[in-house]
């Protein structure tokens, strides 16, 4: 997804931290870019699914056998504290080309659920892409996502 319809540059990627007491309440608030902090290393099985070459060209092997970001994708990125219900806030975040939401919506009320994945759609470009966890989906929420299948994936896709 990353060497689709727009330069690799010209790309926005934002993320919810998940984990609010690793901040202090001064950073709280303030938007921190993925190389500052914010993100995590991850597994090699998170790249099950992903070309070699991509893996090799934005990430970097650690001893651990865990692999890190590069800087210049890290860059890319941007990870907020964010309440989901709050969904007037999202516009602060600016307009978004991926968001991940990996197994939250499911823990929401029908209602609250449609409230944010409204927000999401709102805040995404046209042609950006919603990526949920395994276990979701938004059959239950009325939406104009459209379902897109990436090789073993299945994602949505804001039209546009």
């Amino acid at each position: 997804m990353l060497d689709g319809r727009r330069g690799i540059h010209d790309r926005r990627v934002a993320g919810r931290e998940r984990s609010p007491g690793v901040a202090g309440d001064r950073q709280r608030h303030q938007p921190s870019r993925g190389a500052d902090g914010g993100g995590r290393d991850l597994r090699a099985s998170s790249f099950r699914t992903t070309p070699e070459e991509r893996r090799e060209r934005w990430f970097e092997p650690l001893p651990s056998g865990q692999w890190r970001a590069l800087e210049p994708l890290r860059r890319m990125c941007t990870f907020v504290h964010l309440n989901l219900l709050d969904t007037a806030r999202y516009g602060e975040l600016g307009a978004i080309d991926t968001i991940f939401c990996r197994n939250v919506l499911m823990y929401l009320s029908s209602q609250a659920r449609r409230r944010v994945v409204e927000g999401f759609y709102d805040a995404l470009v046209p042609g950006g892409y919603l990526l949920l966890g395994h276990s979701e989906s938004l059959i239950s929420v009325p939406g104009r996502f459209d379902l897109v299948n990436l090789s073993n994936d299945l994602v949505y896709r804001k039209p546009g």
